[in-house]
């Protein structure tokens, strides 16, 4: 099968493209699958190359790609020969934003594991054989070899600002950090730099969960203030996009840090020391100044606010729970340490209905200090973002 198979594409390279659909065995289209005609159509560029026929190479990657589609090792093939031929044409390649970057990985990811490949002391099966992730081409055989001796001839005939230089450098080089160094070297003339920039773009406005622990203080005023300032510990769920969030948060408040443990009312005291209190409530944030590292956002929330004392009344102390509304605003600052994690504080002004007149009828707003540390979740999203060294 293998011969037959190879007799047919020889015959075929020497058909004019325009025909080749034509002339193609309805049966050969279904039978021969995209493993063996890779596998095949690979070896016949080697030798196609090696021969100086590039007439017939390019004939047989059109071929190729007909058969199998616009693949990773495809697009390598034509993009070196048209390299090689100092024909290089952005437009021919990458007709879209986002095609680059997806082929790029795709080698980076194949260059990878044939530096793991090298560095296994004994055979690697799924490493060496041919499969569907790696399109069906062996990993560092006869085509790898030969695109990259190419590569590495034709690095030296161009600008090293140049996209020509790049694609030739990833091709030579097992280790060239294809993004980091465009990032570098940044120009914004340059196709490839238009479409990271485009895609950074793109994804920075996607969803995302985040999650993030909360500790601060919360501060009673006017007749609240009785209940004497106390610890904040919780934390939040939600999702987010490029300006706006929305977030469950979850508060407890516990420890009395006025040192004053008893708050007296007109017939009643509770006991701070027992004092158990907290918040439950929908928080959203609007950001109004949003950089790569910073954000600085307006927040607001409403909630459910509510605590629990002991009353000490004549004959025994009894436990008491209150509870309010709780309608918050503020600002909210967040630093981005890592392209996915942050440090963050917040100032509210919580305005609540506390009103407890069968005790004390005290009344009062508070004001909260939080700070908070949290992460944000997008696999996609910052999977692409690290790529390009955002």
């Amino acid at each position: 099968m293998r011969t037959v198979f190879l007799i047919i594409i020889v015959l075929l390279c020497f058909i004019p493209k325009s025909n080749l659909d034509a002339n193609l065995p309805d049966e050969i289209d279904y039978v021969v699958q995209c493993e063996e005609q890779s596998w095949a159509n690979s070896d016949l560029f080697v030798e196609y190359w090696n021969e100086n026929k590039l007439d017939s190479a390019r004939i047989l990657l059109n071929y190729w790609e007909d058969q199998c589609g616009y693949t990773e090792p495809v697009m390598r093939a034509f993009l070196i020969l048209d390299l090689y031929e100092n024909n290089f044409a952005w437009l021919n390649y990458f007709g879209g934003y986002n095609l680059s970057y997806y082929y790029v990985k795709a080698y980076k990811e194949r260059a990878k594991n044939i530096k793991r490949l090298r560095e296994l002391t004994e055979d690697s099966p799924e490493l060496r054989d041919n499969n569907l992730f790696f399109d069906y081409i062996p990993l560092d055989k006869a085509f790898d070899s030969l695109i990259n001796k190419i590569a590495q001839k034709l690095v030296s005939q161009y600008d090293s600002t140049s996209t020509e230089w790049m694609f030739c450098k990833l091709y030579s080089d097992l280790d060239f950090d294809f993004y980091k160094y465009l990032k570098d070297n940044n120009n914004s003339d340059l196709e490839i730099n238009r479409e990271a920039s485009y895609i950074i773009n793109q994804v920075l406005a996607e969803g995302e969960l985040q999650t993030s622990l909360i500790t601060g203080i919360w501060i009673p005023t006017g007749q609240l203030s009785k209940l004497g300032k106390h610890a904040e510990l919780g934390f939040a769920i939600g999702g987010q996009s490029y300006e706006w969030g929305l977030q469950f948060t979850f508060l407890l408040r516990f420890v009395d840090l006025s040192n004053n443990y008893l708050a007296s009312g007109t017939n009643v005291r509770y006991d701070l020391a027992n004092y158990v209190g907290g918040y439950i409530g929908l928080d959203f944030a609007r950001s109004v100044i949003v950089t790569k590292s910073q954000a600085l956002a307006i927040v607001a929330g409403l909630g459910y606010d509510g605590f629990g004392a002991i009353v000490e009344e004549e004959e025994e102390d009894i436990q008491v729970a209150e509870s309010s509304f709780n309608i918050n605003f503020g600002l909210r600052y967040r630093y981005h340490y890592y392209i996915d994690s942050f440090l963050g504080i917040a100032f509210k002004y919580n305005l609540m209905s506390y009103n407890l007149p069968e005790y004390t009828g005290i009344r009062g707003n508070s004001i909260s200090i939080q700070l908070e540390w949290g992460g944000l979740f997008n696999t996609f999203k910052y999977e692409v973002l690290k790529t390009l060294k955002y």
